[in-house]
Order: C-alpha cells, then structure tokens, then sequence
C-alpha cells in the first residue's frame, strides 16, 4: 500500500521546475503505519492531495517529480 501526496513547496520550482513534485511513501505493513502517515501529512501544510493507493502509482516525468520514501529513508513519518 502507498500513501501519495503533492509537495506544493518544492512544485515549480529546483527539480520539479514546471512540474508538480510529489512523494510517495511505501507502507510496508499498512495496519501499523497507515494513519500516522496520514495524520503527518495532513499536519504538514506544504502537504496537499494526500491519497492512499493499494497498487504502485504512476506519473509522468513530463509533468510530475516523483520522490520514493520508505521507513529506512524517513522513519519519522512512520511514528
């Protein structure tokens, strides 16, 4: 399971020049990690179209940045 959201601070602009920048967080056992992902991202304002996905999401390169996160690269969101 996957929780995507759009990262509307780093959208524009760096990497994600004219493109929209979003992360993706692996759930790797979603009974245990789901809401507190959630709850993280919903307390982050630069966070915006949080959604949880069963299957691996797609975007296009030409209009996305996506960045993968997992619970080894970015526990945090994990607590």
């Amino acid at each position: 399971m996957y929780v995507t959201m759009t990262d509307k601070a780093l959208s524009g602009w760096g990497s994600a020049k004219n493109r929209i920048s979003k992360i993706v967080y692996e759930l790797p056992y979603p009974n245990l990690y789901l809401d507190n992902v959630i709850a993280a991202a919903e307390n982050n304002r630069d966070m915006t179209h949080v959604n949880v996905c069963e299957k691996a999401p797609y975007y296009s390169a030409k209009t996305h940045t996506v960045s993968w996160r997992t619970i080894e690269t970015h526990p945090s969101m994990y607590r």
